[in-house]
């Protein structure tokens, strides 16, 4: 007995944290997760990312280049001394070093145009990834209440066998005394076999639904996985719609799809003024410090000898000395250091570039921006119509479905009566299984019909009220 007490409590004890370790998903959870661990909005945060680095080396663009090269050279056979530009022929080794600055102060303002459309392309990307998310949230949204409506279904699809088989049990009653023919007994076995069908097929419709919600959110299959169950089946309060004219106007103020198509336009207007720039003439600064060495060059020292006799006086027989001295030239190697001292040099100096004639190449690309920029406005145009479209079709299916739910449940209260009173009478065998069956039938289907049209109410509301920036909320 001791045993079996000690093998109950370590069962309970290992099964108390697999309890406690399954967690109850909300809408704003599943939402939460999908969005931080989807590969298309992470990819999208990367391109942003790269737009931004982008953006700030086109701002860099505006700063003075500063290069520095150095080269070195093994000469054989008959070349140019890089040093004094004269032929030589014989084994050189030469050394050239130097740094070169370049400012661009003037072309057509093309920089500063680049810098504001890289800043719109920014923006346009972090519009495209808002867009992205927005679709994902209206996708999860949309799978989260198809597992709720699949979840219903299954409690309908349980209520209905548990009702054939009391109605069986009663049944069977009756026919045993005698009170109801043996075909009223078949017809109800075979309505509790196709209410069980009903309720594996629609639990198999539930899995379904929870397997696709678990996918969209790219939730690995081993983590257990359920989502809340409302506690209220019913709508307490059906949601108001506004009106469609306010939710257009909301909608194009701060839907991302508009805000991406006008920053497009934005972008190909200032591709256009690029453009235009190659128009107008170009004013460079530039400056080149540098200096060479050369194994070949000598280095040249004028030693005195003395001062020459350069005659003889005829008369008198006396020499003539010259009044200056003689110098003999010694040639030494030219010291590395002192030939890159010697040979420094600077330039400073202005580049100005008119374009002329460029074979069109200007004209070219100022037509073709132009046609951009259209395309560009067609874009907004049709994005615009899509949405006010699309916010049109979600309105009138809300209306539909605001008119079809008021209507479902008046007659799901009408036929839940019928039911009710038809299960009475078939208990006391005053109507066959047939009358009982429709009535069962008509009633479940009305909650059918009720249940379809509630969610479908729901999801037309969180459409439209996504489409107005407004967060998504918990279904309670």
């Amino acid at each position: 007995m001791n045993k079996k007490i000690i093998l109950i409590w370590i069962a309970g004890f290992l099964w108390f944290p697999a309890l406690k370790a399954q967690q109850y998903w909300s809408l704003k959870d599943c939402i939460h997760y999908a969005a931080t661990h989807s590969t298309a909005l992470q990819m999208a945060d990367l391109n942003i990312t790269i737009d931004e680095f982008t953006l700030t080396q086109k701002r860099f663009d505006l700063l003075p280049s500063l290069n520095a090269n150095a080269s070195y050279a093994y000469n054989i056979g008959r070349v140019v001394d890089p040093t004094t530009y004269t032929f030589v022929t014989g084994n050189i080794q030469t050394n050239n070093f130097g740094i070169s600055g370049n400012l661009n102060l003037f072309n057509g303002f093309q920089k500063q145009n680049a810098i504001k459309q890289q800043a719109f392309k920014l923006q346009a990307s972090k519009a495209a990834n808002q867009e992205s998310l927005q679709n994902l949230d209206i996708q999860i949204a949309n799978s989260y209440l198809q597992v709720l409506m699949t979840r219903e279904n299954v409690k309908i699809a349980s209520d209905q066998l548990a009702s054939s088989k009391k109605q069986q049990d009663y049944t069977q009653i009756l026919v045993n005394a005698g009170k109801l023919p043996e075909g009223d007994l078949l017809d109800i076995n075979a309505k509790v076999a196709s209410d069980e069908l009903s309720l594996v097929e629609a639990k198999n419709r539930e899995t379904t639904a929870l397997l696709t919600l678990r996918i969209n959110m790219n939730l690995p299959l081993s983590e257990a996985f359920d989502i809340m169950t409302p506690s209220n089946q019913s709508l307490v309060q059906i949601p108001e719609i506004p009106p469609l004219e306010a939710l257009i106007e909301k909608a194009e103020s701060v839907h991302p799809s508009i805000e991406k198509a006008k920053y497009n336009m934005q972008i190909a207007q200032k591709g256009l003024d690029i453009a235009k720039g190659n128009y107008y003439p170009s004013l460079d600064l530039f400056a080149n410090w540098g200096t060479n060495y050369s194994s070949f060059r000598k280095k040249y020292e004028l030693i005195p000898r003395g001062f020459d006799t350069i005659g003889t006086v005829l008369s008198t027989g006396e020499q003539v000395i010259a009044n200056f001295p003689t110098f003999d030239s010694k040639a030494t190697d030219f010291p590395y250091m002192d030939q890159l001292r010697n040979d420094f040099n600077q330039v400073y100096g202005v580049t100005l570039r008119i374009p002329i004639f460029n074979n069109f190449r200007a004209k070219s690309l100022v037509e073709t921006a132009q046609v951009q920029y259209q395309i560009a406005g067609l874009n907004y145009t049709d994005t615009k119509n899509k949405l006010e479209n699309t916010i049109q079709q979600v309105h009138a299916n809300a209306l539909a479905a605001q008119s079809k739910y008021i209507a479902s449940q008046k007659k799901v209260d009408a036929m839940e009566k019928s039911y009710q009173y038809a299960s009475i009478r078939a208990e006391q065998g005053m109507i066959n299984s047939l009358d009982f069956i429709t009535a069962q039938n008509n009633y479940n289907i009305a909650r059918a019909t009720l249940l379809s049209t509630k969610y479908e109410l729901l999801f037309s509301i969180m459409i439209l009220d996504i489409y107005q920036g407004k967060p998504i909320q918990n279904i309670n």
